[in-house]
């Protein structure tokens, strides 16, 4: 590869997302302007958002890195997604709009009438978003290993300027680079795609070739996949990055329509990586432990002006979802808890949160190599808790406060127990009795006529 290229095309990329932050930040008043930027996204800017925060090292490397061990399987966190996508286009989209409300923890003070269940709510929503903003930090170690670029100072650089301009922009700027992201990321892998669809024998995704591919890795239960399917698609409902575009949305309708063509676009890409994945593993080609076959596969298929157009769109996956993720943690703890001790001002103190933000991920991400498991792990500890808590708002009018407590600390206890003992399907398991535990709440309250706000 050339280096000296691929270090301008990175440079001239930062000097971009810079002039984006630095411009955004002139019209920041408030903390709405940082947060959800003015609640005024439109419907592409909001699609191509949406489809950025999946976008990432998540779904590109992560995904070809599960094609690569288990083949077709490797589709499944995409596929959880896209449920969960077409779940909040159906109307959860609209609702989450309705609520008028910055962040998701935030539902527990307005409908549950509860400020310690607010705080608690995003304490774990931090905790879950942290783990997903670690996996990308390990998406960007694994990439720039990939390239066989295993400079922690190079490492430390990329991620440092990450923070700097999502320090400066704020939401606003997030959803700028999102755009001019997006459109890279598809543009690349799909040209790439498809000219190599176009130089294969055979059709790689007809059911022919499906049982003779797939014939070539491990017999793997299907089932043992079903905790990835249901983590992804219940925790899109619930995930404050996702939350917070739909609450910056202009309108409800903007928030549905935008949901499905995310959907849309979500699904149909998920073959990219899929495909290079397995074909990484049925061309031969031997992976160096922690690092992704995506790199290895079109180093081999490609020239050298193209590879570094295919390492920038990289990139910009994964940045496109830490950006979102660090705003989205910020949010959270800015929102949802009183600074006011620091005597600063509201956005200095939310810039200062969004810094420290990403170097904790980072510090945390250098002890991690799985990156599906790491993002499993972080949608499993949020949707034990407080699914049953947050889904009951769409759907319920009396909510009670004792029901929700009672919920999320079954929840919780449950998540550790289950994953102490390995059970498998524990994020189904922890729900339905964090689920129990609601109900038992709910039939409390109402035996004894207990008020709702003191319950």
């Amino acid at each position: 590869m050339n280096i000296s290229l691929l270090v301008l095309f990175f440079g001239l990329f930062a000097v971009l997302y810079l002039i984006i932050g630095f411009v955004s930040s002139k019209q920041i008043k408030t903390k709405e302007d940082f947060f959800l930027a003015g609640r005024q996204i439109g419907f592409w800017p909001l699609t191509f958002t949406l489809v950025a925060t999946q976008i990432g090292g998540g779904m590109l490397l992560g995904s070809s890195e599960y094609a690569y061990r288990f083949g077709y399987y490797g589709i499944v966190y995409t596929l959880g997604m896209t449920i969960g996508f077409l779940i909040l286009g159906l109307g959860f989209a609209a609702k989450l709009r309705s609520f008028n409300v910055s962040t998701t923890a935030e539902l527990f003070e307005v409908k549950y009438g509860s400020v310690f269940l607010k705080k608690a709510a995003s304490l774990l929503s931090v905790l879950s978003l942290g783990g997903l903003l670690a996996a990308q930090a390990i998406g960007l170690k694994s990439l720039l290993w990939g390239m066989g670029l295993q400079s922690n100072i190079v490492l430390i650089a990329v991620w440092g300027f990450i923070i700097i301009y999502t320090m400066l922009g704020g939401l606003k700027a997030v959803v700028l680079t999102d755009i001019f992201q997006v459109i890279l990321i598809i543009s690349v892998f799909v040209g790439v795609f498809i000219y190599s669809l176009g130089i294969e024998p055979t059709n790689f995704f007809t059911l022919e070739s499906f049982s003779t591919r797939q014939s070539f890795f491990p017999d793997i239960n299907i089932f043992l996949f079903l905790p990835i399917l249901i983590n992804t698609s219940m925790f899109a409902l619930i995930e404050q990055d996702l939350a917070q575009r739909f609450f910056a949305a202009k309108t409800k309708a903007i928030a549905v329509s935008a949901a499905l063509m995310s959907s849309l676009l979500m699904i149909t890409f998920a073959a990219v990586p899929v495909y290079f994945g397995m074909k990484a593993r049925l061309d031969g080609i031997s992976v160096m432990k922690g690092s992704s076959p995506l790199i290895p596969i079109l180093e081999k298929m490609t020239s050298d002006i193209v590879l570094v157009f295919i390492v920038c769109a990289l990139g910009a996956a994964i940045i496109s979802t830490a950006d979102s993720l660090m705003c989205a943690i910020s949010s959270n703890l800015s929102q949802d808890f009183d600074f006011s001790f620091l005597k600063r001002g509201h956005l200095a103190v939310s810039r200062a949160i969004t810094a420290i933000t990403g170097i904790v991920a980072f510090l945390i991400a250098s002890f991690f190599n799985d990156i599906i498991g790491m993002i499993s792990g972080s949608y499993e500890l949020l949707i034990s808790c407080i699914f049953v808590s947050i889904f009951a708002c769409f759907f319920k009018k009396n909510l009670y406060k004792l029901s929700s407590v009672i919920s999320i600390s079954v929840g919780l206890i449950s998540f550790v127990l289950f994953n102490y003992l390995s059970v498998n399907l524990s994020t189904i398991y922890s729900v339905f009795f964090s689920g129990i535990g609601y109900f038992i709440g709910d039939m409390f309250v109402l035996r004894f006529n207990l008020d709702r706000q003191n319950s």
